[in-house]
């Protein structure tokens, strides 16, 4: 990242993360993720499940001092080897980080944890780079965007139809 660009994405107070993914389950690889090459405690991943065993989306957030909101995972399959849009949204209201992910544009019923502080560096797809790059994905990841805004329910939905929401 360099000054002024609107990268990692978690460094802005609200934004939006979607792509699109097909893969079978594969144990805790990422498809996006935002670290430090400073430092290897604050993390921000959207991937595959830490265990590998279900299709589900796994998001894991750690800050600069270590502190976690554990694995989240959606109840909608992502990763059963067909073509799946994902879509991670995050706004700040009155200091306090609200989330909420979407596959194929419908909102799962997941409770996400979002966290702060995290100081980030570096933004990946595919896997994960800080001191060292790690935790690659085998499959196929398509249309990556970054907003630096929390898309609507609406929004997200369109995107899964394929087609780029107008800015508001």
């Amino acid at each position: 990242n360099n000054p002024g660009e609107s990268i990692p994405a978690y460094n802005n107070p609200s934004f939006s993360v979607s792509l699109w993914v097909r893969g079978l389950p594969q144990t805790d690889r990422r498809v996006f993720s935002e670290g430090s090459t400073a430092n290897t405690q604050p993390l921000f991943n959207i991937g595959t499940h830490n265990g590998g065993v279900e299709p589900a989306v796994d998001s894991f957030i750690r800050t600069d001092t270590g502190a976690t909101g554990n694995h989240k995972y959606s109840v909608a399959p992502a990763f059963d080897d067909t073509w799946h849009h994902i879509v991670y949204t995050q706004r700040d209201v009155g200091g306090t980080p609200l989330a909420a992910l979407y596959v194929d544009g419908v909102k799962d019923d997941v409770v996400l944890d979002p966290r702060r502080p995290l100081t980030l560096n570096t933004t990946s797809i595919g896997g994960i780079l800080r001191g060292t790059p790690s935790a690659w994905f085998t499959g196929e990841i398509d249309d990556v965007a970054i907003w630096t805004r929390a898309l609507s329910p609406a929004e997200a939905q369109l995107l899964s139809t394929g087609k780029t929401p107008v800015p508001p």
